[in-house]
């Protein structure tokens, strides 16, 4: 008997079927594991650049930093102790810390915009100052990154580059809620027995750089040493306390007249301790040259003819501008009591303590300054341009 061993059409057709099923599955995969691929990577580099942006950010921000320390000192034509090595060194660290592969830098004008000829950062030799014309450090950082997809198709690894400039300046402006709600005479002053002040003769500025005695006179006169309202008509000491814990100052244009009318001094434990939580530390605190019941031009320090000296809630005061006090250790107000710390001159006020020094943080807008000696009893700021 022949048995007839091949096989059927219908068979055969099953065979090719399956086979293209196992193809179009094997396409739908490559396909899913593309967009996966895709999803996983593009995320991965998103937030690599990202990485990038930061360290670029904090690297020419660093850098910026250190030219704020040298500007006191050119406001007086004077060295500043920092050098284009200083610099160059906060740079590399800034950019070490955030895991940048490189961070070149140069240095910028107070709009960013490069030095004519350009010069690097790192570039003059450990000695040499920063360019007298440098305001700011511009940085182009790269980081590079493996993928995990990618290489499939022959992307082993990707290199993000990324931008940042930063600038040193003077404030134009205090930013919202960093400063203490007090005001001292731009220059010295001593108490007199009626808690008015007198201003010592000829006219001095306070001292840069060195221990001073700032006196709370007690008395409520015109242009006496005020605690400052920032929203009149209120205060009282709760208010005052809470001001000095938790700055709510608005933003103050500088320099600018200000309605904050809380004249004379609050004398209370609860204002001493709240400015003694700043001991050690530096705080923010308006100068003022000039008081009245009505003023004139937002910037300009004069009262106008005819215009009294204020009181209690028609006081006016003229703020050129502000200054750091690194506030003396364990304690720098006194405010209750004689105050013997105070010194004799000052006998039955109360005092700050403390070194008037530049005041370097965030949230100021920069500028070039005025261009004179007062430059260096303003407050300086690094503002992130670009």
């Amino acid at each position: 008997m022949h048995t007839d061993a091949r096989r059927s059409p219908t068979s055969a057709l099953g065979g090719r079927e399956r086979g293209q099923v196992l193809v179009i599955v094997a396409g739908g995969l490559v396909a899913m594991l593309a967009v996966v691929g895709l999803v996983i990577d593009g995320g991965y580099a998103f937030a690599q650049q990202r990485g990038s942006q930061n360290g670029a950010d904090a690297s020419a921000t660093a850098g910026a930093l250190i030219i704020a320390e040298n500007l006191p000192f050119r406001a007086v034509s004077q060295t500043g102790p920092k050098t284009d090595a200083d610099v160059a060194a906060a740079v590399n660290l800034a950019a070490t810390n955030n895991q940048l592969g490189t961070a070149v830098a140069y240095y910028t004008d107070i709009d960013g915009n490069p030095l004519s000829p350009s010069v690097q950062v790192g570039a003059l030799g450990g000695g040499s100052p920063p360019p007298a014309a440098a305001w700011g450090v511009a940085v182009t950082a790269t980081k590079a990154f493996n993928t995990f997809f990618a290489r499939v198709v022959g992307i082993a690894a990707i290199t993000a580059t990324t931008d940042a400039t930063a600038v040193a300046g003077y404030a134009e402006s205090a930013g919202a809620g960093n400063v203490i709600p007090v005001t001292i005479p731009l220059n010295i002053i001593e108490c007199l027995n009626n808690g008015d002040f007198s201003t010592v003769q000829p006219p001095t500025i306070w001292p840069l750089n060195e221990q001073v005695i700032l006196p709370l006179c007690k008395g409520s006169a015109s242009g006496n040493v005020g605690w400052l309202d920032w929203y009149p008509p209120g205060g009282g000491t709760s208010q005052l306390v809470d001001a000095i814990l938790h700055p709510n100052n608005p933003a103050i244009p500088i320099p600018s007249w200000q309605f904050v009318t809380e004249t004379g001094n609050i004398n209370a434990n609860q204002v001493e301790d709240a400015l003694n939580t700043y001991a050690g530390k530096t705080v923010l605190i308006p100068f003022f040259d000039n008081a009245c019941e009505a003023p004139n031009l937002p910037d300009h320090a004069a009262c106008p003819p005819g215009s009294g000296p204020g009181t209690g809630q028609n006081n006016w005061y003229h703020l050129p501008l502000f200054f750091g006090l690194k506030m003396q250790d364990t304690k720098a107000a006194f405010i209750t009591g004689s105050n013997p710390e105070c010194g004799s001159a000052w006998s039955g006020a109360g005092c700050l303590i403390g070194t008037i020094t530049n005041y370097v943080g965030p949230n100021v807008t920069v500028g070039s300054g005025s261009g004179t000696p007062l430059d260096a009893y303003s407050a300086v700021g690094v503002q992130l341009i670009k």
